[in-house]
């Protein structure tokens, strides 16, 4: 077994397949290290202080120094969430700034392992088996006492160890590129991690290497095994995790986000219009429309449509993670996808350590209503809309309303309670991907018995 794996492991290191695997790996690793180190300084460089009022305060999202393993939710940039006082919260995104070159994707480590790695795995091994059997050399193999559990083994064992070197080389070049353009992203913690994606990625890598196996033993002609092998990968890559965004969109009935933003605010509008106005021209026909009693009726009446368009907004926000969760279960049927979801989380950039940003929010909350109440004596609800209108008075002049907003204190705030960004312990991060990593080991075993059983029924003429 050793002698064919060593024979198998030669033609590999010299193909022009490995030459080009380990161009690409150098220059993507690198490149990947080099720009997505950058782009973590440039994002702690621009985290702005939390302002301390009591009228809003915003929270910037904290940069997660293994964003180049997987850039997952940070992807396109962090998130900024301002903070009302009623428990009331919105959102919005932070580009990230490359102004050299604005177009250019940088590809994480992730991207160059699902893509790039999974696709040379197949160039290696679609025609590791019926490559022989076209050669006539399958038979003079067999005819030794070699099992064909034994040569499946052996074949697999091959793809992975070039492949292997391949990686390990990117890994290590693209961490000392990392390295040295931002020195503070290496850690222990950062070496850990490293050693994790790696090992996971092999795990992902594996999956192919059976698959390889299991159709070249399969198919007699190497063009044929190629072609299959190539639909698979566009499937598993391509087809699934794009398909899941549409169906997830289908059974959730969640508005986009735009359609919500676009409504909201006019639908709101002209409800509090339709509760106002009738108030009010009763008090000028009974006489009674003063510019007091106009303005207290309608701060009583803003206010409980405020309250009303903060809970929809909450409720919609729910359904939007709900539907992310339902787009995340549907393209879990690819396993490039639980590879995917398993090294954001390791990288602590997945959907688990957004979720637990947004429980530390909703904590965060209720201590800052604490403090406004403490210290100005009064929590009035605020969202980012403002509402408002003109209404003529009994006496002919006009006063112009708007919904009321808190107060701002102006005493002390040295007691101010700021907001701390948790840190994803590594133990964390592990027990978010554990159900993914799962997925991945259910399909190598999956594989590797399909492999096994292929090379049993290869007929080697």
């Amino acid at each position: 077994m050793s002698a064919i794996i060593l024979r198998e492991l030669q033609d590999y290191l010299k193909s022009v397949h490995f030459f080009f695997l380990l161009v690409f790996s150098l220059a993507l690793f690198v490149t990947g290290g080099v720009f997505l180190g950058a782009r973590y300084d440039n994002m702690v460089e621009d985290q702005e202080a939390q302002p301390a009022s009591t009228v809003n305060t915003e929270i910037a999202e904290r940069p997660s120094p293994f964003l180049f393993l997987a850039a997952g939710f940070q992807d396109n940039g962090l998130r900024a969430y301002s903070i009302f006082p009623g428990g009331n919260q919105t959102v919005r995104l932070k580009p990230n700034k490359n102004f050299m070159l604005p177009e250019m994707p940088v590809p994480d480590w992730a991207f160059i392992v699902k893509c790039l790695f999974s696709l040379y795995v197949m160039l290696f091994g679609f025609n590791a088996v019926s490559g022989e059997k076209e050669s006539g050399t399958l038979r003079q193999v067999m005819s030794y006492s070699l099992g064909r559990t034994t040569l499946a083994g052996a074949k697999y064992l091959s793809i992975m160890l070039a492949v292997s070197l391949a990686l390990s080389v990117g890994c290590l070049f693209g961490a000392l590129a990392a390295r040295i353009v931002s020195p503070g992203v290496f850690s222990l913690d950062f070496i850990l991690r490293a050693a994790i994606f790696f090992a996971v990625s092999l795990a992902w890598l594996s999956l192919f290497a059976f698959l390889a196996v299991a159709v070249s033993s399969l198919i007699q002609h190497s063009s044929v095994s190629l072609l299959a092998l190539l639909s698979v990968w566009i499937l598993f890559i391509l087809v699934i995790p794009n398909l899941a965004g549409p169906l997830s969109e289908k059974f959730s009935h969640t508005p986009r986000e735009y359609v919500i933003a676009q409504n909201l605010g006019p639908a709101f509008q002209k409800k509090i219009d339709t509760v106002f106005n009738p108030v009010a021209d009763k008090l000028r026909a009974e006489g009674l429309a003063s510019e007091e009693r106009i303005r207290e009726e309608y701060a009583r009446i803003s206010a409980d449509v405020i309250r009303e368009y903060a809970a929809t907004f909450r409720d919609y926000q729910l359904s939007h993670r709900r539907r992310e969760a339902v787009r995340r279960s549907l393209s879990r049927i690819s396993p490039a996808s639980l590879y995917q979801f398993s090294v954001e989380e390791l990288a602590a950039t997945g959907f688990e350590t957004q979720e637990t940003l947004l429980r530390d929010l909703r904590e965060y909350s209720a201590r800052y209503d604490s403090y406004i109440l403490e210290k100005t004596g009064e929590l009035v609800p605020g969202v980012d809309m403002m509402i408002g209108t003109s209404v003529p008075l009994s006496d002919g002049t006009t006063v112009y309303l708007r919904s009321p907003q808190q107060k701002e204190y102006d005493g002390d705030k040295s007691d101010f309670p700021f907001f701390q960004n948790s840190i994803i312990p590594l133990k964390s991060s592990l027990a978010a991907a554990l159900p993914d990593l799962a997925g991945l080991l259910a399909w190598n075993i999956a594989l590797a018995l399909a492999a096994f059983w292929a090379m049993r029924r290869c007929d080697v003429r």
